[in-house]
């Protein structure tokens, strides 16, 4: 399989974990209008069910994830019967030392403090939850593949995405642990691929 063919499979795991992620935000956009037009409004109601719903998504991410990564690479990693919200936050963003639930709490407080609108609320929900979707992707697959003991990995610049925005270098194999996973920015679409062993870029992959 050559490089290209492995990007269009990352592609479209990503793709299908994008669908199911709608769902999930069809349902939060639901629910914040439901609550915006409730005489009596129960913040600390709000957060538990935005909460559950992020992370029901997030666990739906992890099994697609790992049934992915059996079919692109011929792996058998088993999917756990259930996901705990440790498992979750093992894999979640975690540069700025803020947990997933100070990010939930932060938007919510914001919108109770009316410093943001009802409509920036379902924005800025709705982007965490896009960008938890990528990391919990991304930081899993590389976790995985390296526990199967694959060495290289391969960035490739997504749509709007380029080697400035992200500050990384692309479409060169670097070693797995040198590989920092997307999303680098909010709504980056760059992809990762990877191999066991080092390859010649001028060569296609049998």
């Amino acid at each position: 399989m050559n490089t290209t063919e492995r990007l269009n499979q990352h592609k479209e795991m990503m793709q299908k974990i994008l669908d199911k992620e709608t769902l999930i935000a069809e349902e939060i956009v639901m629910q914040i209008n439901d609550f915006y037009n409730q005489e009596e409004q129960d913040w600390e109601e709000l957060y538990n069910i935005i909460k559950d719903l992020i992370y029901i998504s997030l666990r739906q991410t992890y099994k697609m994830t790992l049934k992915e990564l059996n079919d692109i690479y011929n792996l058998q990693l088993s999917s756990p019967k259930t996901i705990s919200e440790k498992q979750i936050n093992d894999y979640v963003y975690s540069k700025d030392k803020k947990t997933l639930i100070d990010r939930i709490k932060e938007h919510i407080n914001n919108a109770k403090k009316e410093e943001i609108t009802q409509e920036t609320l379902k924005y800025n929900l709705i982007r965490l939850l896009d960008n938890e979707t990528k990391t919990v992707n991304h930081k899993l697959t590389k976790a995985q593949l390296k526990k199967k003991k694959f060495e290289y990995g391969m960035i490739f610049s997504g749509g709007g995405c380029d080697r400035e925005c992200c500050n990384v270098s692309v479409e060169e194999w670097i070693p797995i642990e040198e590989v920092e996973e997307p999303p680098y920015h909010p709504n980056c679409s760059c992809e990762v691929i990877y191999i066991d062993e080092e390859v010649d870029l001028n060569e296609e992959e049998e």
